[in-house]
Formats: structure tokens, C-alpha cells, sequence
């Protein structure tokens, strides 16, 4: 019996320093992935922050070898409209989106009815009229098969859903980018939107 304590004691020694030894190795693989994609100057290597201006930039990595601008145009609004029969009913399904990401999930069942509800007319007097359509707003959905979720991009969700019965765009916004590029290896340009870092490639 004393043997047997004693094992237990040892074994449960070793625990706090396995557990300690795996964070050690998490901190140390987190700190080693941050460095591999830490945005820096291709010139010199210079770290950069994101939204740092093209300015800023310049001065700390030196001119670059080449400049490219252009402009892309991206959709703030925009909505998704789907028919899917759902255990015989027939369902419009409404996708609203802003800025290329799923803000909410609106099912309208517009299945014919003979069900009637009991409703008030004008003068407050109780009457039997045809039931409203059942219409639900949600964040996630499982109305095209596999799940789709708000902050799905639209890209995403014309996977899993398909080509949509209607697109509509209600609004969009013009984004300037300026590239600078680097006589360097690996990524070797720097990507501006409206001015500010946000990127680096080959």
C-alpha cells in the first residue's frame, strides 16, 4: 500500500508539468505563426502595422520599384431571394447581405391556405378571416440542405444555395487600391485600400 502512494504522488507530480510543457509549446507556436505572417518591408524587413499609411510606408521601406492603382466596386446591399419546397409547402427565402456578408435569414411560407384565424375587422368586432403566411427572420438556416449562418459570405452561401431566382443590389461603394512592389523574394507588394495597408503578396 505505502508503494502504491507513493506512485500516485509522482504520477500526480508529473501532470502540473505536462500541462505546463504544453502551454510553453501553444505560446511558443503561437508567438513562431505570428512572426511567419507579420506583414514587414520586402525591402528590408522593417515590420509594418495594418492601416499604416502609404506615406509611412514609403519611408520606412525605401521607394518602390513599382506602382500600380485601380478600383474595384463592391456591393454594400444586397438581398438573395430562393423558392424551396419544404415538405410541400412552397418557401421564398430572402438573404440580405451587407458588404458581401449574410446579415439575416427571412423564410415566408407562400403556400395557398383555406386555414382561417380569428382576427378583428375595423370596428373592433370579431371575425374568421384567412391566416397571415408564417414568416420567420433568423441567423442560421438550414433551408438549402447544409447550414448556412450570418457572417457567410456571399460567395459561400451561392455554394451551398445555388444560382438565386432574383439578385437585387441596392447600393455599392467604389474602393481605391494602390499596390507598390519590390525587387525582394517571397511576398514582395505592398496592398493599399483608400491609403492604408492592408495586405502583402507575391
Amino acid at each position: 500500500m505505502p508503494v502504491a502512494k507513493s506512485s500516485m504522488l509522482k504520477f500526480a507530480d508529473i501532470i502540473p508539468k505536462v500541462t505546463n510543457m504544453k502551454k510553453n509549446l501553444a505560446l511558443i507556436c503561437l508567438f513562431a505563426s505570428s512572426n511567419i505572417y507579420a506583414l514587414s518591408c520586402p525591402s528590408n524587413g522593417t515590420p509594418l502595422n495594418l492601416d499604416t499609411s502609404i506615406q509611412e510606408v514609403i519611408q520606412a521601406c525605401g521607394q518602390p520599384a513599382s506602382t500600380n492603382r485601380y478600383q474595384k466596386t463592391i456591393n454594400i446591399n444586397e438581398q438573395l431571394v430562393y423558392y424551396k419546397n419544404v415538405l410541400g409547402k412552397n418557401i421564398k427565402v430572402t438573404l440580405t447581405f451587407s458588404y458581401g456578408k449574410l446579415q439575416n435569414i427571412n423564410t415566408l411560407d407562400t403556400s395557398p391556405t383555406t386555414q382561417t384565424c380569428q382576427t378583428k375587422n375595423q370596428y373592433g368586432q370579431d371575425i374568421s378571416a384567412p391566416c397571415n403566411p408564417i414568416e420567420e427572420n433568423s441567423m442560421t438556416s438550414g433551408i438549402c440542405g447544409p447550414l448556412i449562418q450570418a457572417g457567410n459570405s456571399i460567395d459561400a452561401v451561392r455554394g451551398t444555395c445555388g444560382t438565386p431566382a432574383s439578385d437585387t443590389v441596392s447600393s455599392t461603394k467604389t474602393i481605391n487600391y494602390q499596390e507598390l512592389k519590390y525587387n525582394a523574394q517571397g511576398p514582395d507588394t505592398l496592398v493599399f485600400e483608400e491609403g492604408k495597408l492592408v495586405d502583402w503578396k507575391n
